[in-house]
């Protein structure tokens, strides 16, 4: 009886195995003469875990979803920031990093981790003549995608440092516009 209650306790703990990811953001140095702030706003940091094959209370895998473009089963929401959470990736060079679920790993069946998308809803960028608004593609809608492919582990914390290049992201058209074309990677 005993070596059945050992066996089956081992057999519990081995169904259970977990890790958990958190997400950070960082930027290069910007050289962009007259540049003081690059602004974004976060709503939304998934991942997407080849194991996972949770569904929600209706048995619809991830159904909420949709709207960003990320369906079916994998996708784990790891923060849903409501107002966006606003960063200056000037305050973030160096190495200098912002946690965007705040300091909090979530937790997640072992899997390998395929892509992040980052909810990006707004840009801007503000100079001494002004603050200008920049069109962020496809960020509020399917989000700004990074591939990951990196396997978590039993008891891992896995973070990932996302390099947002704010110089080769910021496009100053010469005539008081700007553009985002954002520039990601992962450290």
């Amino acid at each position: 009886m005993r070596t059945l209650v050992i066996a089956l306790a081992l057999s519990a703990a081995a169904c259970t195995q977990t890790g958990s990811v958190r997400v950070q953001l960082t930027d290069a140095p910007l050289d962009a003469a007259g540049v003081t702030q690059v602004l974004i706003s976060v709503g939304e940091v998934r991942v997407h875990n080849s194991e996972d094959k949770s569904v929600d209370k209706n048995g619809n895998p991830d159904a909420n979803a949709g709207s960003d473009g990320a369906t079916g089963t994998g996708w784990i929401v790891l923060c849903n920031n409501s107002p966006a959470k606003v960063y200056d990736l000037m305050a973030l060079r160096n190495d200098v990093r912002a946690d965007l679920c705040g300091a909090k790993a979530t937790e997640m069946v072992l899997g390998k981790i395929t892509q992040i998308r980052l909810g990006v809803t707004a840009a801007s960028v503000v100079t001494a003549g002004g603050t200008y608004d920049m069109k962020v593609p496809s960020g509020p809608q399917s989000g700004l995608k990074i591939p990951v492919n990196r396997d978590l582990h039993r008891n891992e914390t896995m973070t990932l440092v996302l390099d947002l290049d704010a110089e080769k992201s910021v496009v100053d058209h010469g005539n008081g516009t700007y553009s985002f074309k954002p520039v990601l990677s992962l450290k």
